[in-house]
């Protein structure tokens, strides 16, 4: 038997999104990496990355070191996890996970176990700041106008299939 970290849903819970990104100022896409910032957890790779797809010169917020507590509403304002690509069991992927947050995480022991479904995250092959920026940019891709305006017609479809017809109904008065 393998036993393997937890986590504590009672604090890592989804939070108000909206509200979430207003206290932390957010008004763009936002993608988050959690964790030491040590050349191990290769963050200089993330942020190569990132600027693949846009400058980010001025947009890249290091917060230093929060407390635990803090961690649920940053997770929850986020669209998307990057995750180290050193990592055995990583807390802070399940952590955002549980604020429902997806992750983009390299096929590493232990991390393809944990986003084993397609809503929690995207694996990525030995990840280069190229992968990792279209990985990004697949996720991004779903979050667009016409995917969108396509969810809302296929909803609205669906809830008209569903609702009773009103043809040969008689009203009395």
């Amino acid at each position: 038997m393998c036993l393997r970290n937890g986590v504590d849903l009672a604090l890592f819970r989804p939070a108000d999104r909206d509200t979430a990104r207003h206290a932390l100022g957010l008004t763009r896409p936002t993608l988050l990496a959690v964790g030491n910032i040590v050349g191990l957890k290769r963050h200089r790779m993330m942020i190569e990355a990132l600027a693949r797809e846009r400058r980010v010169t001025d947009r890249v917020r290091l917060l230093g070191h929060l407390p635990q507590d803090r961690l649920p509403d940053i997770y929850s304002a986020a669209d998307l996890l990057l995750v180290s690509t050193h990592e055995g069991w990583p807390n802070v992927l399940r952590e955002s996970m549980a604020c429902g947050t997806p992750a983009i995480v390299s096929d590493i022991d232990g991390i393809a176990d944990i986003v084993a479904a397609p809503e929690a995250g995207r694996i990525v092959q030995e990840p280069t700041p190229d992968q990792l920026a279209m990985a990004a940019r697949a996720y991004a891709e779903r979050l667009d106008w016409r995917s969108t305006t396509e969810g809302q017609i296929a909803l609205f479809r669906e809830i008209c299939k569903q609702r009773p017809s009103r043809r040969g109904v008689v009203h009395a008065d």
